[in-house]
């Protein structure tokens, strides 16, 4: 088994969580939102430790600020180049409403910094389904439009596409990223 090299990036701080938002519902009951549903809960048999440069005083001024390589584009900490320095992973994580699809901390990374727990839940969800469950490997390509509109395409990896579906609005700092579908894993490209 090759040795798992751990994300350059995982040894960032991640930002301090904070409460959940909650929507009034139709019948008046305060509900959470639906884009904090989902948290990553790590499996208990791989250990991470996340690292805080020295001097910081709290969690969040850890983190740097940057913004998106994209003009036009909401200032967010994920880049396109932070992920080329995903490469492996040390720690797996599990994923909230579907346990047996793990992810790894270059997904972790992106889902956390790009603000997209939503997408890992429709990546994770959709292996429930028939047509995804029976593919032995997936791409997921997401490609967002400058009208902040997006494509969720999904294919065998060979072109042919197992499922696509358009999202109306997103604010994903990137126009467009892939991750693979494999073993119940999802994982970047630059992970394999």
């Amino acid at each position: 088994m090759p040795t798992l090299r751990r994300c350059a990036l995982a040894s960032r701080a991640a930002p301090a969580l904070r409460s959940p938002p909650r929507l009034r519902t139709l019948s008046g009951r305060l509900a959470p939102c639906a884009r904090f549903r989902s948290r990553s809960s790590p499996l208990p048999s791989i250990g991470i430790e996340t690292a805080i440069p020295a001097g910081s005083a709290n969690k969040e001024s850890a983190m740097p600020e940057q913004s998106t390589d994209q003009p036009g584009r909401p200032a967010k900490a994920l880049t396109k180049s932070d992920l080329a320095h995903c490469t492996g992973t040390e720690q797996v994580y599990r994923h909230p409403l579907v346990p047996h699809i793990r992810y790894t901390d270059g997904v972790q990374y992106v889902a956390s910094l790009g603000e997209a727990y939503w997408l890992l839940d429709k990546i994770a969800c959709a292996q429930l389904e028939q047509r995804h469950a029976g593919q032995e490997f997936q791409l997921w390509t997401l490609t967002v439009s400058d009208d902040y509109s997006a494509d969720l395409v999904c294919t065998d990896g060979n072109g042919t596409v197992v499922s696509a579906e358009r999202i109306e609005c997103t604010d994903f700092p990137l126009f467009e990223i892939k991750f693979y579908v494999t073993d119940n894993t999802i994982l970047l490209p630059s992970e394999c």
